[in-house]
């Protein structure tokens, strides 16, 4: 008796409690249908952190402490059940325990039923733990409600290991910096940094800041933030990046960015302003349980005057799709792992199933299939000097830049085995193009007013004028040379196509993907890039704002659309698009519109990303039914083999449990493969080369 007091007094109270509430309340608002969640029945963790039980929103996961207690009370509802066995007086305990633990459950369900006057899936839940402990299953009900609050844990926990993933990316701030004072070095808080101080950086030590080195040179890390393999030399001039590491030098850097302004900073706000993970996909699953309640209810009453009420009950109780409520997101925050682990930064779980659905993908072109760094191709000479003496020339007036065209041209001059000159004395003055002072000669490089701007002679304008013209119809750059104020040479500076984007092209294609390219480049380069990657769509002069069009009018014509893009200009349409890629280290712009970062800086991870969405899509399915089949399975059990409600408990912790180890299939699986793959690179260390990117033919007429 006294249990079933216990019980009892529990829904009362709880009701009484809701009706109090809203008696309260000068006004009641009409709640939002399930399939249209407002912003205020978001979650708020930070509201329903108290210890006293709340009703949740309907899309709400209780926060992780709240989850923790009912777990942990769950847990001794459960251990107190089994001793209940042998000693019927401990009884209490879990009826205690759980009537206090199922509270916030009989608000929703009372919320539901007296105040919005409509079915839904807490209903059901409320009224099985009621009837199960009035029954005397204490166990099976203690055991279900483990099932479901463990589940709650597991989407925290791996929410919250995800999160931890990429924001180890960017490590952490130090406490105390070195700052620069009137030859001096003072130690100072680095919350205290601004603007325009100078701070002192010794190899080993984190990049704090964003900013511009003024004194030293030094060797960086930065591939936690830039994915770069290999460690990059900075010299006085360029900028450093804070989450980056110094491996060799010391170095004096001006404060351009600190604390939330930062590069690192700008990704982090790009996760922590990223919606909820798991809100669209545990939404779905809360609207297939809701819409599922009346129906099941109908049936369970329907079902009592041949199957009894207990027997109706039981069939009520087969209803296991709350469980995706769950599973779902663990399955979503696994996947959004396992993408990290790769460098793919995906900010929510819809955008990689979206990316199941897409059957088109445009490419911009710049800086997305090509690379800022261009490569050297015709050298002309408009002089006595050959090639090879241009080439070198170039490269002893480049040797000590590192701006793309002096890589450029150092590196043709390496590939030739031309060693530039050494330089005793030299005097750089960088402007609009390069003047060096050696050995009593002056070279210059640089654009065509550049050349005018210092008066160089030509000897044939009209051959220059035919050279500029043929570069300016196929989309090349022009660097001319001048040797003692004599022009002399030309080189011509193409595109480089990323080396890993043949390799993409080819497995994008093998999945039956249509691809385009969109250009603001001249119609001859486009042209001819498409041709080389053998791509059969592309726009050319396309401006800025034209890229949203294009995109809107293939979605119009039926296509759903991945847009990869990389610039400012392409925000709009990377909006515009289904999907939209973008590579890290683009413009702020494409960074926050964008769905997808590729963290890298490559596109080499394009075809994983795909292979994840079809693998997501394939998991969700399998989480459906493993949940759906055990229900199905039951409900024919309660009509045609007297299946009872204790059978339904049973049926329902199976169910959890199946439902839970398929949305961690995912996990399981890849590491396994990772374990396999270095095992076999352990005993046949060259049995798996590398694969090669297959790269066309290049014309020998275009390059040297």
């Amino acid at each position: 008796m006294l249990p079933a007091l216990i019980i009892l007094g529990s829904v009362a109270y709880s009701g009484a409690r809701t009706l109090l509430q809203n008696l309260k309340r000068p006004a009641l608002a009409l709640p939002p249908p399930d399939d249209a969640e407002s912003e205020a029945t978001k979650p708020n963790l930070e509201a329903s952190a108290g210890a006293e039980p709340t009703t949740p929103p309907p899309t709400q996961i209780l926060p992780e402490p709240a989850v923790d207690h009912a777990l942990t009370l769950a847990g001794v509802a459960t251990a107190a059940s089994v001793v209940g066995y042998f000693l019927p007086a401990a009884r209490i305990v879990p009826v205690a325990i759980l009537s206090y633990a199922m509270l916030p459950l009989l608000d929703t369900a009372f919320q539901k039923t007296f105040i919005e006057r409509r079915t839904h899936a807490s209903q059901i839940d409320s009224l099985l733990v009621v009837v199960s402990m009035l029954r005397g299953y204490y166990l099976l009900a203690s055991v279900c409600s483990g099932v479901y609050f463990y589940g709650l844990k597991l989407v925290h926990q791996t929410q919250t290991r995800s999160k931890h993933r990429l924001e180890h990316l960017f490590g952490e701030n130090p406490r105390h910096v070195w700052l620069a004072r009137e030859e001096t070095e003072v130690e100072v808080p680095f919350e205290s940094l601004e603007a325009g101080d100078i701070i002192v950086l010794q190899a080993g030590e984190f990049v704090p800041i964003d900013g511009t080195i003024i004194r030293g040179i030094a060797t960086i890390d930065q591939r936690t933030l830039t994915g770069e393999s290999h460690p990059v030399e900075k010299v006085v001039g360029d900028t450093v990046l804070a989450s980056t590491t110094l491996v060799a030098g010391k170095l004096f850097v001006r404060v351009d960015k600190t604390g939330a302004q930062t590069t690192a900073a700008n990704i982090q706000r790009i996760l922590d302003n990223t919606k909820d993970y798991t809100n669209a996909v545990e939404q779905e699953a809360i609207q297939i349980s809701n819409k599922l309640a009346g129906p099941t209810l109908l049936a369970g009453c329907a079902s009592i005057p041949f199957i009894g009420p207990f027997g109706g009950l039981a069939l009520v109780g087969c209803n296991l799709s709350d469980l995706n409520r769950v599973s779902g997101p663990v399955g979503i925050l696994n996947y959004l792992d396992l993408t990290a682990e790769r460098g793919i930064l995906v900010k929510d779980g819809r955008t990689l199933e979206l990316l199941k659905g897409v059957d088109t993908i445009v490419f911009d072109k710049t800086g997305t299939l090509t690379l800022d760094q261009p490569e050297l191709g015709r050298i002309y000479t408009l002089g006595d000097l050959s090639e090879k003496e241009l080439l070198r020339i170039a490269a002893t007036a480049e040797a000590r830049q590192s701006h793309p065209i002096a890589n450029a041209i150092l590196a043709a001059a390496e590939a030739q085995g031309i060693s530039p000159a050494q330089l005793d004395e030299a005097a750089y003055e960088i402007g609009y193009g390069l003047k060096v002072t050696c050995e009593s000669k002056v070279i210059h490089l640089g654009s065509a007013r550049f050349m005018k701007n210092e008066c160089v002679v030509v000897r044939d304008p009209t051959e220059i004028e035919s050279i500029q013209a043929y570069c300016d119809h196929h989309g090349f750059s022009l660097v001319y040379m001048a040797y003692d104020h004599r022009l002399v040479g030309a080189f011509e500076m193409h595109s480089m196509i990323r080396p890993e984007v043949y390799g993409v092209i080819t497995q994008l294609k093998a999945r039956g993907l249509d691809l385009y390219i969109v250009s603001g480049d001249h119609d001859e380069p486009t042209k001819r890039l498409a041709g080389q990657l053998e791509i059969p769509h592309y726009f050319a002069n396309v401006l800025p704002d034209q890229k949203a069009s294009i995109i809107q009018r293939l979605r119009t014509e039926g296509k759903s659309i991945c847009f990869i893009g990389d610039g400012i200009n392409d925000a709009v349409a990377l909006k515009t698009a289904n999907v939209g890629i973008s590579i890290h280290g683009s413009s702020d712009a494409a960074l926050d519109t964008a769905g997808i970062i590729l963290m890298d800086r490559t596109l080499k991870q394009l075809g994983s990303l795909f292979d994840f969405a079809d693998e997501l899509a394939k998991n969700r399915k399998q989480g459906y039914y493993a949940t759906m089949i055990p229900g199905a399975l039951g409900a024919v059990a309660v009509l045609t083999m007297g299946l009872g409600l204790s059978g339904a408990l049973v049926l329902y912790i199976f169910g959890g449990f199946t439902a839970f180890v398929t949305a961690n299939l995912p996990r399981l699986a890849h590491r396994n493969d990772r374990k396999k793959k270095a095992i076999r690179l352990i005993t046949h260390p060259t049995s798996e080369p590398l694969p090669e990117p297959t790269q066309p033919p290049q014309s020998g007429s275009e390059l040297h």
